[in-house]
């Protein structure tokens, strides 16, 4: 096959009425973009709508627990902003 030339994907067209159909697709569009806050956002509403059924609720919340700011790498900003803080300070203190 040369180069640049794709294969065509066999029953490509069946896949695209099942997509269609799931309202999970927008927020997982969002999702894989790296929009977070979208996503997560309409992962919410997934939760929340009454006709989602209990499985897209479970795929919503563990989507949503993959998107959350974890507090480690929080502190360890705050800890390196700070060195570098101190580092500043005591550079500049021992200067002649």
């Amino acid at each position: 096959m040369a180069k640049g030339k794709s294969k065509a994907k066999s029953g490509g067209g069946q896949a695209a009425p099942a997509r269609d159909k799931d309202p999970l697709i927008p927020a997982l569009d969002a999702f894989t973009e790296g929009d977070y806050p979208e996503a997560r956002r309409r992962f919410a509403e997934r939760i929340a709508a009454e006709d989602a059924s209990e499985s897209e609720r479970n795929v919503a919340r563990r989507l949503i627990n993959a998107t959350r700011l974890e507090r480690g790498a929080l502190w360890v900003a705050l800890a390196c902003l700070g060195l570098y803080g101190l580092v500043i300070a005591v550079a500049s203190f021992k200067q002649p």
